[in-house]
């Protein structure tokens, strides 16, 4: 999720467990190792996309590194020569804190490699936004309860009822997946491989994405927390397949795309000759308006990152806010909208 959540989550699980005995700095040092995972977002080229791609949410979110994150986010407190005394506690803050990181970014879909460096499987539960309007202001209030009145006991109750949200996400998300099978039996087809993603905000719209028969199809899912799901069908976009032919720049090529593929989960669409698009995001919920891709250059395979046309303006954070709130009449209910 974004880093001023995982900071706070951070910031509440050290005071939640660390606040007696550390009260003046729990929350401090849960902060800053509840964001410290991210600093990977530093191991980046400008010449080469695919190192961003490949390290961001990569051993800094695995779990077999936690002790070790946790250890060095601990470090500038270590290093005062009044705090040495509480080394455990520090460690001990720092630890917790580290700890809700990768799992919180795993209930997202972007993808984490929590398993590195057994595996690199990109775990994406999809059962929360990357940026949650309700999720983070639960977090800031406990934070802000317990400072102020020097009790753990507010961050505690935040982090049940963080537990309980990321409860009500999963809830949301089955009965997302459940409008998607129905969208998908009306329509003739057998999913082969699918997904329901939160756009950002909260846990009202949702992103379908499945392929049947080498298509891609995209969806779009509104699940009030009261009222009947309405859902507005999309488009369809032929899967991505590897670039072809031979020679050194065709497979310097399909190297590029391998990994692009690997980091979007398999959901490539061509959005251009020699440009692919990430289909799990997009602009528009039922379309394919991706917001980054892949470019392979013709005359030599070199991958560049590819920054789509369309603009990411105020205008689209109005429509997908009112779009939340107040509905879309390209919506209909689900019983209405199974064919397309």
């Amino acid at each position: 999720m974004d880093p001023l959540t995982q900071g706070l989550l951070g910031a509440v699980a050290a005071q939640a467990v660390f606040g007696r005995r550390l009260p003046r700095h729990a929350a401090a040092i849960g902060a800053l190792s509840g964001m410290a995972p991210d600093l990977d977002v530093l191991i980046a080229s400008a010449s080469d996309p695919l190192v961003a791609w490949v390290y961001h949410r990569h051993f800094t979110h695995a779990l077999a590194f936690i002790p070790v994150g946790a250890a060095l986010a601990a470090l500038p407190w270590l290093l005062l020569a009044s705090m040495r005394r509480q080394w455990r506690l520090l460690l001990g803050a720092s630890l917790v804190a580290y700890a809700t990181h990768a799992p919180l970014d795993a209930l997202t879909s972007y993808g984490t490699q929590l398993f590195w460096p057994f595996s690199d499987y990109r775990v994406a539960l999809d059962w929360m936004p990357i940026i949650d309007l309700v999720f983070t202001p639960i977090l800031l209030l406990g934070l802000v309860l317990a400072l102020s009145r020097a009790s753990p006991q507010p961050a505690r109750a935040a982090l049940a009822l963080a537990l309980a949200y990321i409860g009500f996400g999963a809830w949301q998300h089955g009965t997302a997946i459940d409008a998607q099978q129905q969208l998908a039996h009306a329509r003739g087809h057998t999913i082969e491989r699918g997904r329901v993603m939160a756009l950002p905000g909260s846990l009202v719209v949702w992103r379908s994405l499945y392929l049947a028969d080498g298509q891609l199809h995209a969806d779009g899912v509104r699940v009030p927390w009261r009222g009947a799901v309405e859902v507005q069908p999309g488009a369809s976009r032929p899967l991505a397949g590897p670039p072809v032919g031979e020679g050194s720049v065709a497979d310097r090529a399909r190297e590029a795309w391998a990994v692009f593929a690997w980091f979007a989960q398999g959901d490539v669409v061509e959005v251009a000759p020699g440009v692919y698009g990430d289909a799990r995001y997009s602009l528009d919920p039922a379309g394919f308006a991706p917001l980054w891709g892949l470019g392979i250059a013709a005359d030599n395979g070199a991958a560049y990152a590819w920054d789509p046309p369309t603009a990411r303006d105020l205008r689209t954070v109005r429509e997908l806010w009112r779009l939340k709130t107040d509905g879309d009449p390209r919506y209909r209910p689900l019983e209405t909208g199974l064919a397309r």
